[in-house]
């Protein structure tokens, strides 16, 4: 897992870009340790924190792999390295079907933990995440980075005025919002359900709405996925499609960005999407196009009058340490690159990436908005985590893919809701 390059160091190196000076002592037979790191992000962003940890610490080389930039992509490069034992040093994790498929390969990192932090280490995390990241049989998985938000509207407040509409609060005040809008021409709800991780988020969300943290039970065999609730839940789905709350031809549409780019145009009123999607009010063009054009609100997705409002808050990512590790000097740079990011590098990525709460405590951010609309959101958004009634991931990998078809079929009207249930169950009794 190590690979040693020889390295002349010349005198001292500070570290730049993330602050803190860390002196090097020269030594002309130095030899630079390799951390392999893989994930999907942005290759600008992964160059620029390679380049930050790398002045921080002179002795190693960090190579990054963001696979394209493609998830995809990730997961099965990331399952056949690690089934051939040559899988990177440092990788990240999503709670749920991603976690459960790669975490025996994860170092537990309560004992580094501990030596920095002292008995109490805990203390330096979010509770809201303790229950995602720790493993019983494990122990503590990786390094949190933030937390997310799904389950919400970004509304259009300016096209809603215009039309002499308010912003919903229930199902039915959406469903009545959604046909004035057709009526005058403007696009209702910008859904991208084209894609298998909008579905996902939106039906968990429902699920929780109808019974809240049931799907997590069902999923683990405390309940049956045909029981009255998650039917109706499914029958709430199909009625987005039948009651035309979503665009027209939503199955043939992906988020990013056919979605969102009928939300930016001022063609929809509604956009679903979580708190990510507050980085366009960040960047300087967009965020500037969207607060000169439009006021902006977000809000949970409405309810039906006997739901709960309901969104998924959960930790977003971990950064895992690779438990083949052999060298232990090795293993604890590569602990390091993954604290990395749960620290430091938060500071510098909430410059181009919204963090609505960092999962480590008192991480200083430094988000800049491009109006009154950004900051407005990012307010709402802190105040729904009330709202948090699970993850958003769903982690049986198996019952997830048939559901994500069943919703489809659903959709498509080839499918009943009842029917739709008894397929997905019929995997989880097969497992």
């Amino acid at each position: 897992m190590k690979k040693k390059i020889a390295l002349l160091l010349t005198g001292t190196m500070v570290a730049g870009l993330f602050g803190g000076v860390m002196n090097v002592a020269a030594d002309d037979s130095a030899e630079k340790i390799k951390i392999t790191y893989m994930e999907w992000g942005d290759e600008t962003r992964l160059k620029a924190a390679e380049e930050a940890f790398e002045a921080q610490y002179p002795n190693v080389d960090i190579v990054i792999d963001n696979c394209g930039g493609n998830y995809n992509d990730y997961v099965n490069k990331l399952k056949v390295t690690m089934a051939a034992n040559e899988g990177p040093e440092v990788f990240k994790l999503q709670p749920g079907a991603l976690l459960e498929q790669f975490k025996e390969y994860v170092e537990p990192l309560d004992t580094y933990l501990e030596q920095d932090y002292g008995e109490n280490w805990k203390d330096k995390f979010e509770e809201a995440i303790y229950y995602q990241i720790e493993d019983e049989n494990i122990g503590w998985m990786g390094a949190p980075t933030y937390l997310s938000l799904a389950g919400t509207l970004f509304v259009n407040e300016t096209i809603l005025e215009e039309n002499g509409l308010e912003v919903p609060t229930t199902y039915d005040e959406l469903v009545n919002c959604c046909t004035a809008l057709r009526e005058k021409g403007i696009f209702p709800v910008a859904m991208g359900a084209k894609d298998e991780w909008a579905d996902q988020d939106f039906i968990v969300t429902l699920f929780n709405q109808i019974a809240p943290g049931k799907v997590y039970e069902v999923e683990k065999g405390n309940g049956k996925w045909t029981d009255p609730e998650m039917v109706k839940a499914l029958e709430q789905w199909e009625k987005y499609f039948t009651d035309g709350v979503f665009v027209d031809g939503a199955l043939g549409l992906s988020i990013y960005n056919d979605a969102v780019d009928m939300s930016q145009n001022g063609q929809a009123a509604f956009l679903f999407n979580g708190h990510w999607y507050m980085d366009s009010f960040l960047d300087e063009e967009t965020g500037t196009k969207l607060e000169d054009s439009y006021k902006w609100t977000v809000i949970p997705l409405p309810a039906a009058d006997d739901g709960e409002t309901a969104v998924q808050v959960a930790l977003s990512d971990m950064i895992c340490v690779n438990n083949s590790i052999e060298d232990e000097e090795t293993k604890e740079m590569a602990y390091k690159f993954a604290m990395f990011f749960a620290g430091d590098y938060m500071s510098e990525f909430s410059k181009t990436t919204y963090i609505m709460q960092t999962a480590m405590k008192d991480i200083p951010l430094n988000t800049t908005f491009r109006g009154e609309s950004g900051p407005k959101m990012d307010e709402e958004l802190k105040d729904m985590v009330q709202y948090g009634k699970g993850a958003r991931e769903l982690s049986n990998v198996e019952t997830k893919s048939e559901l994500i078809i069943v919703l489809q079929e659903i959709a498509m009207g080839t499918l009943s809701p009842e029917d739709g249930a008894a397929r997905v169950q019929a995997v989880a009794d097969g497992q």
